[in-house]
């Protein structure tokens, strides 16, 4: 075992003549480098080949019988005035000396993996400040450490509390058959899948998947991302790029984008992506405002034109108007792009998500991610074929990353077929929804119209929603106070998502401290 320890170290060395007694010089070295069988030094001294030597690091084996050894090797001089680097090899080190080293070696390899980045924290005063500022604010965020799956109960920091905040809504991230899915391609592919889909890294596994995901929603293709963000990003980058028309840039041949001003952050930067790569003409219309967007159509006179629209919005948990916005996409021949993150395995009769639940058939993109419903990791685009095959050779975030882990990929299409198998799951969620809904409206409190199983409890205030959040850990449940910038400042909100796994007690009680608390707090009125 060696380490490198370059000019930390200061070393005695004694030289002896051949066949003599007493050293014939004695001088200090810097140690470059050591080991159990010898080490490298740096000094300015003379040596040569074969010469007995004795060694003592003063730091560390200070008052010790110094090393034995014999000069292995050195470095040939030049004319370059220099210190010249020596091997010295051990002889017959005593255990006592050679556990000394052991010990010496161990606490070096720590220091060099436990090291400080040492910075002139003058270069970081800006995000120092900015990070002073936000408990004056209330928008500081205490981030609780987990220890077990995202279900109805999770011990946080070493105490047990009721979750109400996961999006594992059906329990499939522990599901057996998710799990022994996941675990049989572990076993058989490893962990990774080496490279990206254009290269090495194109399973069959990750063919079937696109499959079912394409058959779940009656698309005719399907293309994986790594996350659902990185979808967004990816694919409106890429559907609005115009650089192979290799024209001059107007608005024959730009896009015009139209997106709902409470979109997620993912879409509002592809969008700002292909209006400064691309030269898109961006719109954004007020949220659910489809006369605003209507206007807006009618007035951007390019060829192509994309509406944007998430299907349930992540916040406020209200639904986008597909039918209105399909009538619209009819009138000017508009692509609709339907972000339906959290509409997938919750909405419609079936679980199929927002275009089940409308009836809508005209939505020519649907993104969608497995980190909800069907409790993993990933995203994807389902759409034709050909629009596909364009974004596997055009959006950036799938040619330039890594293909989906097989175990993720694995498991991901073992819950498709769990959520077509066990369509208890599927109810038994929107029952709890229901109840809980049902029970904080009673209540008094604002759940913002809405019309999903996210139910955002508006509080206003980020100190009170901070207060409120960190009272009701106390009392063993986990629902951190969602603030600024997730919302608007003073909007801020419990967003609440209930899990097939809540039982009605839990949801009762949960609902009995929201209760005291919301009128400690002015929240909701006294009795």
């Amino acid at each position: 075992m060696a380490v490198r320890v370059q000019c930390v170290s200061n070393i005695e060395v004694s030289c002896f003549s051949k066949d003599a007694s007493s050293p014939s010089q004695v001088f200090s070295a810097d140690l470059v480098d050591i080991s159990l069988g010898g080490l490298r030094m740096q000094t300015n001294g003379f040596l040569r080949e074969g010469q007995r030597v004795f060694a003592r690091l003063n730091e560390t084996f200070a008052g010790e019988e110094p090393l034995r050894g014999v000069v292995a090797w050195s470095e040939t001089p030049d004319s370059t005035p220099r210190p010249l680097r020596y091997g010295v090899k051990f002889q017959d080190p005593s255990e006592e000396q050679t556990e000394k080293l052991k010990q010496f070696l161990e606490e070096t390899l720590h220091s060099r993996r436990t090291r400080k980045i040492k910075v002139d924290r003058r270069k970081l005063d800006f995000f120092n400040r900015w990070m002073a500022n936000l408990d004056e604010e209330g928008t500081d965020f205490q981030f609780h450490v987990a220890d077990g799956p995202p279900l109805d109960k999770v011990v946080y920091d070493g105490k047990e509390v009721i979750q109400l905040c996961s999006n594992n809504s059906l329990g499939m991230s522990v599901h057996p058959k998710v799990i022994a899915a996941a675990k049989s391609a572990l076993d058989n592919f490893g962990t990774g899948c080496g490279g990206s889909r254009l290269i090495s890294g194109n399973l069959q596994l990750l063919k079937d998947l696109e499959s079912v995901i394409s058959g779940f929603l009656g698309a005719e293709d399907t293309v994986l991302f790594m996350t659902g963000y990185m979808g967004n990003v990816g694919a409106i980058e890429a559907m609005t790029n115009i650089s192979f028309l290799n024209r001059k840039v107007n608005m024959s041949n730009v896009v015009g984008i139209f997106s709902d001003h409470e979109n997620h952050k993912s879409i509002i930067h592809g969008c700002r992506l292909a209006e400064i790569k691309n030269h898109a003409v961006m719109r954004t219309y007020r949220h659910l405002d489809m006369d605003q967007l209507e206007n807006q159509l009618r007035t951007t006179h390019t060829n192509r034109k994309i509406i944007i629209t998430e299907g349930v919005f992540s916040m406020r948990g209200d639904l986008a108007p597909l039918k209105d916005i399909s009538t619209l996409a009819n009138k000017y021949n508009a692509l609709i792009y339907l972000d339906d993150s959290h509409g997938l395995g919750h909405m419609g009769k079936s679980g199929r998500g927002s275009v089940e639940h409308w009836g809508v058939k005209n939505v020519d993109v649907t993104l969608g991610t497995f980190s909800k419903a069907f409790g993993a990791a990933g995203g994807f685009i389902s759409a034709q074929s050909s629009l596909c095959e364009y974004l596997r050779l055009q959006a950036n975030t799938y040619i330039f990353s890594s293909a989906l882990p097989p175990a993720t990929v694995a498991g991901g299409k073992e819950a498709f077929k769990v959520f077509d198998s066990e369509l208890n799951l599927h109810k038994q969620f929107w029952n709890n929804v229901n109840y809980f809904k049902t029970k904080v409206v009673d209540l008094g409190f604002d759940i913002l119209g809405s019309q999903s199983h996210i139910i955002p409890i508006l509080i206003g205030s980020e100190h009170k929603a901070k207060r409120i959040a960190a009272d009701l850990f106390k009392s063993g449940i986990f629902l951190p106070a969602v603030r600024y910038p997730a919302t608007a400042p003073g909007k801020a909100i419990l967003r609440c998502m209930l899990t097939v796994k809540h039982t009605t007690q839990q949801i009762d009680f949960v609902v009995e401290e929201l209760a005291k608390l919301g009128r400690r707090e002015g929240i909701i009125p006294g009795v």
